[in-house]
Order: structure tokens, then sequence, then C-alpha cells
């Protein structure tokens, strides 16, 4: 690995707020703990603290990184919200040298999540939603449904998202209605 696994990587990323980078760092905190506690594979809270760092390296640059990266094929152009996930992992994998193909899809998924995700994927994702610097409506059940289990949470946060998304009259990323479903067939079996 020859890309940067520590915090003095946000430093290279001026675009960034101060708030997005505590943002960052909580997260990838969260994610490392997580990871701990929940992950069988060997490494995988530095992954997790890794992906985390970079999760949200595009945030604020997204416009001029679609010039670079097209993203329509995808289905992500007509999400903004959720633009920076994939273009960070580009951005990733082209700026900072990230090439641990695991790592680059949690960082492209921790906004949508995606159907049949891998036990990093929903730490990332469940990290960025339950970091303590996080505060939003439902926060504290869904924090404690990650204190049982990675599943638990990211049904728990799903349905916080998509219920928010629906009552806000905001369109769902279809990725976002996918992960869920599996989520509950996960549960049925």
């Amino acid at each position: 690995m020859n890309y940067i696994n520590d915090k003095t990587v946000l430093n290279q990323m001026p675009w960034l707020t101060p708030e997005r980078k505590r943002h960052i760092l909580s997260t990838a905190e969260e994610a490392e703990a997580l990871a701990g506690r929940f992950c069988a594979c060997n490494g995988c809270a530095d992954k997790a603290f890794t992906a985390a760092l970079y999760h949200d390296c595009a945030k604020g640059i997204e416009r001029e990184l679609l010039a670079r990266y097209p993203l329509d094929a995808e289905g992500f152009a007509d999400f903004p919200a959720t633009l920076h996930a994939p273009l960070g992992a580009c951005l990733a994998r082209d700026m900072f040298g990230v090439s641990d193909p695991e790592i680059l899809s949690a960082i492209k998924w921790h906004c949508t999540g995606r159907a049949g995700m891998t036990e990093l994927e929903k730490t990332v994702f469940l990290a960025d939603a339950i970091e303590p610097l996080r505060d939003y409506p439902g926060v504290a059940g869904i924090r404690a449904a990650a204190a049982a289990s990675l599943d638990e949470g990211m049904k728990a946060y799903l349905e916080n998202l998509i219920e928010h998304l629906r009552h806000a009259g905001k369109a769902i990323n279809p990725y976002t209605l996918e992960c869920m479903e599996s989520c509950r067939r996960l549960r049925k079996l």
C-alpha cells in the first residue's frame, strides 16, 4: 500500500471545510471500532479506517470531478447529494493511490448502500451515519441497533433514511432501496 493511511492525508485536501475534516476523522474512528467488534476478516479495522478516511474526499468538488469522471451510466447523476461517494472512490484511487478494491468499494457505496454489501462496506456506511458528531432524529436508536450488530444497525439506519427522504419528498436512490430489500431478505433467512 503506497497511499497515506493516517490523518495527515486530510492536509492534502484543502477543499474540505474544517467541519468536514472533523466528521471524516470521527467516521474513521467509528469505522475502526465497528470493524474491531463485528468484522471477521484480518485487517478489516485498518481497511475500515482507511476507507472512512477517504469517504468524503470528493465533497465540495463534485462538479469539477464530474468533468473527469462521468457517472451517468451508473445511475448516480440523478442524485447529486450522493455523487461525492463514487467520485471519492475515483479520487482516492487516482490522486491518493488507494488501490485496494475493497476499500474503494466501501468508499463508493458509503452513501447509498447496495444490495449484498460486504462487512467492510456496511461498516463504513454505518460509521458515517452514527459517528459521534452526528445529531439527527433517530440517531440514538440507530446507535443502539448498531451496538447489537452491523445488520441491525443497517436496517435501523436505512428505515430512518428512507422515511426521512419520503417525508421530505425527495427521490430515493435505487441503490438505497435495493440495499433495504437486501437487508430485509437477510433478516428472513
